[in-house]
This record gives C-alpha cells, sequence and structure tokens, in this order.
C-alpha cells in the first residue's frame, strides 16, 4: 500500500516540475532553494522524501548543465540502443547507480536505470519514428 501512496507521489511531483516548467519557462533547477522547490510542488499534502527528492533534482539539473551543455536529450538524441543510454544513465546519474555489497561481491540491480532507458526509448521510438533496440533490459516486465 505504501509504495502505491508513494508511486502516486512520483507523479504529481512530476507533475508539478513540468507545469512550473510550462508556465515559467525554467529548466535549470541547480540552484533552486528549497522555498522554491515547496513553492512548485504546492499542493494539499506534504511530499513524501521532500529533502531527497530536492537534492535529486539539483544534482541532476547540475550534471546536465556542467556535463551535457545544458539539453539531455541532445546529448542522447544520437543513441538509440538501450546499453548504450543506460550506461550515460548510470554513469553520470550516481542516483541510478543502483550497486550493493553481499557476501563480499558487488551486486548490481539498476532496476530504475533500466526503467528510466526503456522509457526514453519508447518515447522516442514513437514521437520520432526511430527503430530503437531496448532487447538488452532485464529489470523490466
Amino acid at each position: 500500500m505504501l509504495d502505491k501512496i508513494i508511486k502516486s507521489c512520483e507523479y504529481v511531483v512530476l507533475y508539478a516540475i513540468l507545469k512550473y516548467v510550462k508556465e515559467r519557462n525554467i529548466t535549470d533547477f541547480s540552484n533552486i532553494t528549497k522555498e522554491e522547490f515547496k513553492e512548485m510542488l504546492k499542493g494539499n499534502i506534504e511530499i513524501p522524501l521532500f529533502e531527497e527528492r530536492y537534492n535529486i533534482i539539483r544534482n541532476v539539473s547540475k550534471i546536465v548543465n556542467e556535463k551535457m551543455s545544458g539539453n539531455f536529450y541532445t546529448f542522447i538524441k544520437g543513441l538509440t540502443i538501450d546499453t548504450e543510454l543506460f550506461e550515460i544513465i548510470v554513469k553520470y546519474f550516481p542516483n541510478f547507480k543502483d550497486e550493493r555489497i553481499y557476501n563480499n561481491k558487488k551486486i548490481y540491480f539498476y532496476k530504475l536505470a533500466q526503467l528510466l532507458t526503456s522509457d526514453i526509448l519508447h518515447i522516442r521510438e514513437l514521437k520520432e519514428n526511430i527503430k530503437v533496440d531496448y532487447s538488452h533490459l532485464v529489470g523490466c516486465s
């Protein structure tokens, strides 16, 4: 039940961010304050994991600006194979690098990185009418 509530909140957060971007034409969140982020997400519920989400949006924006010349799409637009896009996501965005040590061995989960890779490629396939390959992803049902 808690998972469903958190997932629902993720959609609310995404919608609020997209609305904010559309209304104000602002896409750089690397210097957003907590007060501005709270205002962006203003609604009738308290956003779960606020601190974590705040830090993630600032970090992602900073990476896109510094490493990708401010445009994630331009940076990845030539990629149509899941393994290539997946590698970019894991390399540049530490929040998607889901690794743990178990019995002195590194275990790789990468569920969110695989889902993001799949989502991006599906959207590009539909919107750009291009052929993409997402056949190497194992974490997607």
